[in-house]
């Protein structure tokens, strides 16, 4: 059939590859949206304790402002920035609640949960190895499903264009007759002489010498759209390549941040440490203490937030090179 044949089965070869190119896709998407809405709740369930200390915190600040207040060392004033302080860090506690709330929900339909009640045991995980940033980026030419995809689109399309090519090459048949058997007086039998089983064979040839422009336009149809896959190609192996330099970056800058994030939280410990000390002492006011408790509760949810962006960054980059099963070992 001029090729028609083959380049149809070679086809349907490539299609069934790009089947299972799209199963492990979806299975790595699963995997990244897994670490996200896990590590979301994590980080819910934290800011909750931090939420929590905040309220601590200022529960105590308002009971030694209600003893100084009572015994005149402050004025009224500073007790009820305190009782003001209070309030606020409950309606941020109740704000937590919710979010952890809404985060279970969401990890739940991610696993074809009903709910998730118990606590989550996986930590927040940093300071990993990494790979040089060239190796992520040649695995994900390699490795990632998406490229892979376009790869075996380009083979289809050379199919589709062989297809066409074949539409100016002639049918050829060739054929073959004879008698096996036959019925005779005595009954059924075999001729086994050649001479009593005499062949015809022959050679039919089809070509069709009208077909219009029909031919010519679906070839040149063909060609543009293998054309068109080069140019998809490139620019999907640069916008993936991006990806992953932006994602390898963007663990670096997470990891940068919590280091010095952590230098913050010690000196922002001892600031509100030595704000209450003043405080008992008349020489701060409830504003200095307030201020202190929450300059350091922020500094606390910036390193859960770095945290955060670190692991669904590592997910990201593991997806787009194609390796999202190694994010399971980095939870251990």
């Amino acid at each position: 059939t001029g090729g028609k044949i083959s380049a149809a089965i070679k086809a349907g070869e490539i299609e069934t590859e790009i089947t299972k190119k799209d199963i492990e896709s979806t299975e790595n998407r699963l995997i990244s949206e897994l670490a996200q809405r896990y590590f979301q709740v994590k980080l819910a369930d934290e800011a909750l304790v931090v939420r929590k200390q905040v309220l601590e915190g200022m529960k105590k600040h308002l009971y030694n402002a209600t003893k100084l207040e009572e015994n005149g060392i402050i004025a009224p004033s500073e007790k009820i920035v305190a009782e003001v302080a209070v309030s606020e860090a409950n309606r941020e506690v109740l704000s937590a609640e919710k979010n952890t709330k809404l985060g279970r929900t969401a990890l739940a339909n991610t696993l074809d949960a009903d709910q998730i009640t118990e606590n989550l045991t996986s930590p927040f995980f940093t300071n990993i190895t990494l790979y040089s940033l060239a190796s992520y980026k040649e695995a994900a030419l390699k490795n990632y499903p998406e490229l892979n995809k376009v790869l075996l689109q380009k083979q289809l399309a050379d199919q589709a264009v062989k297809a066409k090519k074949a539409m100016y090459y002639p049918e050829v048949a060739a054929f073959g007759q004879t008698i096996l058997a036959h019925n005779n007086p005595i009954g059924f039998g075999i001729l086994e002489s050649s001479k009593e089983r005499p062949w015809v064979v022959g050679v039919g040839i089809t070509y069709n010498i009208f077909s219009g422009m029909k031919n010519k336009n679906e070839l040149k149809a063909a060609v543009s759209a293998r054309k068109g896959i080069d140019f998809l190609e490139a620019k999907a192996q640069k916008d993936v390549t991006t990806l992953v330099e932006n994602m390898y970056f963007e663990i670096q800058k997470s990891q940068d941040e919590i280091d010095n994030l952590k230098v913050q939280e010690k000196l922002a410990t001892e600031l509100v440490r030595a704000r209450q000390k003043a405080f008992a002492e008349g020489l701060a006011t409830s504003t200095d203490v307030i201020d202190a408790e929450n300059g350091l509760s922020l500094v606390k949810l910036l390193i859960l937030n770095a945290k955060y962006i670190y692991i669904t960054s590592l997910a990201g980059l593991l997806e787009f090179s194609g390796q999202s099963k190694d994010f399971m070992k980095y939870t251990h």
